[in-house]
């Protein structure tokens, strides 16, 4: 049974209604690690200032799915039922609860993830609540044939093989080479037919899948 999304807290003799998630019709997606974009249209998102973890936590309440910018990178969390969530808006410390809590569980490898579309040109929205104009570029930028949502598992010393987080192995073009040497494991990629691109890195590769 899922958890009713509203609650009212008292703090003393003063009444709270701290969860106070107004719907908004959000034009903006954001760019979650491990998963790609994500259009926020659904969620009922908080900016939060009282936090130097915890800088926006966005809800939809019917996927019980958790969108959070950790110190300016969006992550995502599963089957998050709404309790947790006012529990965690509520906590003195956002931070500790999320190390307590929510961290370690509410896993999207094991549990449901939700499809979610994106508009054409919908903004791709920073920590600071700014349009990133260059990752707007880079989705602008994204062919049909472009797959988001990879990530590195490995690259080769010398850069030439890099291997992504679904056993795809993509051999790097020789002039390439020595920008991919510098790429780590976790990082985020764009892969297409002919190039991957590394939207932490903000650079792309000519590169063919050879497995």
């Amino acid at each position: 049974m899922r958890h009713s999304f509203s609650r009212v807290l008292s703090f003393g003799a003063i009444p709270l209604a701290f969860m106070v998630w107004t719907a908004h019709a959000h034009a903006d997606a954001v760019w979650v690690k491990y998963r790609g974009l994500v259009d926020l249209t659904p969620f009922h998102c908080d900016w939060i200032e009282r936090s130097t973890l915890v800088k926006r936590l966005c809800y939809d309440a019917k996927e019980q799915y958790v969108v959070v910018n950790l110190t300016g990178t969006y992550y995502h969390y599963c089957e998050v039922p709404a309790g947790i969530v006012n529990d965690w808006l509520a906590a003195e410390s956002m931070g500790r609860f999320y190390n307590a809590i929510v961290k370690g569980r509410f896993d999207c490898r094991q549990n449901r993830v939700p499809s979610y579309s994106v508009a054409p040109g919908a903004p791709i929205w920073t920590v600071a609540g700014r349009a990133d104009p260059s990752r707007s570029r880079l989705r602008r930028g994204i062919s049909p044939r472009c797959e988001p949502g990879h990530w590195i598992d490995t690259v080769s010393d010398d850069g030439e093989i890099v291997i992504l987080e679904d056993g795809s192995v993509w051999e790097i073009d020789a002039d390439d080479s020595s920008t991919s040497a510098g790429w780590t494991s976790s990082d985020d990629i764009v892969a297409c037919d002919d190039k991957l691109i590394n939207t932490d890195e903000k650079e792309t590769v000519s590169a063919t899948r050879i497995r």
